[in-house]
């Protein structure tokens, strides 16, 4: 009975390792897929799962009609300098940006916890 605790503990100590490098690992990832996104070389081995109505375009359903070319989301905040996606690529790589202006010290569900820990150790440029 004695071989069989110290053989457990040894696998749970073993585990506690490859465990702890494996979220090391994670952490340098940025931006990580969900497990059921099926692999591809490029972006047109994607599968579409659905598509959302563009507005003004109608496209993929009833949109919305405008009399305008409505902007993207990133169009507007680069506009107002509210986002700063070259430095924040400079730094995190893929899809990295960095929110700047009025909206960085906005609160947000999301972002607040995270904004405060850097501002906080003055971290935040």
């Amino acid at each position: 009975m004695k071989v069989v605790k110290v053989t457990k503990e040894k696998i749970e100590d073993d585990l506690k390792k490859i465990t702890r490098e494996w979220q090391r690992l994670m952490v340098e990832i940025p931006n990580i897929p969900d497990m059921s996104v099926p692999e591809g070389e490029s972006d047109a081995d994607n599968k579409e799962i659905r598509r959302w109505p563009i507005p003004g375009k109608g496209e993929g359903g009833e949109g919305s009609k405008f009399d305008f070319e409505p902007k993207s989301h990133i169009e507007l905040m680069e506009k107002l300098g509210m986002l700063d996606l070259e430095r924040g690529t400079k730094v995190a790589g893929f899809r990295g940006y960095f929110l700047t202006g009025d909206v960085r010290g906005s609160p947000s569900r999301s972002g607040s916890t995270h904004r405060n820990f850097f501002s906080k150790r003055n971290l935040s440029r």
